[in-house]
């Protein structure tokens, strides 16, 4: 079986199942694991390039997120199968189902189980009794916008308290205001494409923010973006992340 991915979070899951044999093409974006970086690119998920495509003769085209737009009438060789994950549990059924379009049902299972059970160990860890801290994600810098989707699911694992989303909502653009009236505990930034690129410094500088409590109290984090924003494997990588910034916030207010 021949299989091109047009998702970073397709292209790190196929590896997860051993699969990167079967990976003729790949997307600019997909950067991990190192070795995908061997593979022919065919543009990103929204970039026109049905030749390069055809080119590549696949067998299962695997796409994400909003469809691309190309691939509308796509008449050449390959079965297109779209996913478009909103929640965990949609993570974890498109793990399971590549595993079975594939011909890896028991790995795909096997995976979709242990990061299940990694991060029911994550939530085991967060202290009982404490008030949770309220948390404010923030998937791109401008305009602001809140992370929706599965990261209020995360935060939720990791220990915290997601504020203005609700899992599986799209992200959206949040005023000053809206944060004012909930007053995050933590701010954590992870803009899409930026990796860790983003400077918690910038945020300060944003007119009205260094009034946030958040702000005041030096409780701002960046976390990778490829660990939250991409619906595959890493994500349980990420809520690590998030428990641990979550963690060390609430040892520092407990000394306060």
């Amino acid at each position: 079986m021949r299989i091109v991915s047009l998702s970073p979070a397709h292209t790190e899951i196929l590896y997860a199942l051993g699969l990167g044999n079967r990976l003729v093409g790949i997307t600019h974006s997909c950067d991990y694991p190192r070795e995908a970086k061997f593979k022919r690119r065919v543009g990103n998920w929204n970039t026109h390039q049905v030749d390069a495509l055809r080119l590549l003769k696949p067998d299962l085209i695997l796409s994400a997120h909003a469809f691309p737009p190309y691939l509308v009438g796509y008449e050449g060789p390959g079965e297109i199968v779209h996913f478009e994950p909103r929640t965990l549990g949609d993570i974890l059924s498109s793990i399971r189902a590549i595993g079975r379009l594939c011909g890896k049902k028991r790995e795909a299972e096997k995976l979709a189980a242990a990061m299940e059970k990694k991060l029911f160990l994550i939530g085991k860890r967060t202290p009982h009794g404490n008030k949770r801290l309220r948390v404010y994600t923030e998937e791109w810098g401008y305009p602001p916008t809140a992370a929706g989707l599965w990261l209020p699911q995360l935060v939720s694992i990791a220990g915290g308290e997601a504020i203005l989303m609700h899992p599986g909502e799209q992200g959206r653009e949040v005023l000053l205001s809206e944060l004012e009236r909930a007053d995050p505990d933590v701010i954590i930034i992870h803009w899409h494409g930026a990796g860790k690129q983003n400077r918690v410094s910038d945020i300060a500088k944003r007119p009205g923010w260094k009034h946030l409590r958040a702000v005041r109290q030096k409780r701002v984090h960046t976390v990778h973006d490829s660990l939250l924003n991409r619906p595959g494997p890493r994500i349980v990588e990420g809520t690590k992340s998030l428990h641990n910034i979550l963690r060390k916030s609430r040892a520092l207010r407990s000394t306060k």
